[in-house]
């Protein structure tokens, strides 16, 4: 009788054993990191890196899984480009699209690196788009035209559609400087939408950017622009 109570007993152990080697082996924090908090940590391993931060690369990420795409020079770029986005917590595949130059356009004085496709949409229609479905733009060029709210700093304000105020757009330019730029201004903004990370944007645009004012964009819709005019009534 004591045989078969022990027998039984040893059963239980190796099986809530397994059970709780299952449960080490599958850690579940990284799951849990939201597709746009991931994109930028990507964004900002890649900007911060001095083999591939020269090269404008795009990002798209579903769920942990990370797609690179634009143009390198060399091999090596690209590689370096992959391992560095599978280095970042919470990623654990990379779909490397990037592509490699051809041989005769690269190095300083080339011109741009890459073409920048705009979104061909009406820029007047297209910022209640952006700010109401950012996900379909991020990580695409585009241009649009809206009421500046308010000037955050010399880099940066806010968009806004048809004089709504309560979902503007930010707007950080490398500029040290939004020259001419008040509130109530009609401007037309051009660059790449992003999901908003103040240090990846700070180092990126070389913008003074306080934690006071900027940390609760975290994560929200923020155009990097690289080009600023002011429509005139």
């Amino acid at each position: 009788m004591k045989t078969i109570f022990f027998s039984g007993l040893c059963a239980v152990l190796v099986i809530l054993a397994s059970g709780c080697a299952s449960e080490r082996s599958y850690p579940t924090a990284a799951r849990y990191i939201d597709s746009n908090t991931l994109r930028a940590n990507v964004k900002s391993a890649l900007w911060q890196d001095p083999v591939v931060n020269g090269f404008d690369i795009g990002v798209g990420v579903y769920r942990s899984n990370v797609q690179l795409s634009g143009v390198v020079d060399t091999p090596e770029q690209k590689r370096r480009a992959e391992s560095v986005a599978l280095a970042v917590p919470g990623v654990t595949s990379v779909a490397n699209d990037l592509m490699i130059r051809p041989v005769g356009l690269s190095g300083v004085g080339a011109g741009p690196r890459t073409e920048i496709r705009v979104v061909g949409e009406d820029p007047s229609m297209l910022l209640p788009r952006v700010v109401g479905n950012p996900d379909v733009y991020y990580g695409k060029n585009v241009e649009v035209q809206g009421t500046v709210d308010t000037v955050l700093s010399p880099n940066s304000f806010t968009l806004n559609s048809a004089g709504v105020r309560e979902h503007p757009l930010l707007v950080v330019t490398s500029e040290r400087e939004v020259h001419n730029i008040s509130p109530g201004d009609v401007v037309r903004v051009r660059g790449e939408l992003e999901p908003f990370n103040r240090t990846a944007v700070s180092q990126r645009l070389n913008a003074d950017l306080e934690p006071r004012k900027f940390d609760g964009w975290a994560n929200r819709a923020a155009l990097l622009a690289d080009s600023i005019r002011r429509i005139k009534d």
